[in-house]
């Protein structure tokens, strides 16, 4: 019995550690798909206000709204779209399972890039059991509006 435990958490231990690297790699390899438009409209302010608005989706479990407004996954077919909401959801119920829930976001700071286009946020995010951390979150100015990088 024990060992089936052990199996159990290193089975999760995995696919946590599957899910983190995925969105890094997704993260890293839209990078370069920025766009050619102008940034004039695109500001700091505007950015901060987007990562929080696109992680409280995450906080209220709005994964389809989350996966839509992810740069990176604009010429993705659906079926890859529904693998990151899979992949989301049970990052969500780990949350919920480990620290009972995030309650808040909010901005520490941002730092701007490639002339205003791409903006790392740092949140603070607060969960119910009273612990705080501290995450990048990067967004990018497709010419419009500031989406998920």
């Amino acid at each position: 019995m024990l060992r089936n435990f052990h199996f159990s958490l290193f089975l999760h231990s995995i696919l946590y550690k599957t899910i983190l690297l995925l969105m890094t790699i997704v993260s890293l390899t839209s990078c370069h798909k920025g766009s050619t438009e102008t940034s004039s409209d695109a500001t700091e302010e505007q950015a901060d206000s987007a990562a929080v608005r696109f992680y409280r989706m995450r906080i209220l479990g709005d994964f389809d709204g989350y996966v839509a407004n992810m740069h990176s996954c604009n010429n993705m077919p659906q079926e890859y779209k529904q693998r990151i909401i899979i992949m989301l959801r049970q990052h969500q119920k780990d949350v919920e399972k480990n620290k009972q829930g995030a309650i808040d976001v909010k901005v520490m700071r941002s730092e701007m890039y490639d002339d205003g286009k791409m903006a790392n946020v740092f949140l603070n995010i607060t969960y119910k059991d009273g612990t705080n951390e501290e995450i990048l979150f990067p967004v990018v100015y497709d010419g419009k509006e500031w989406k998920i990088q």
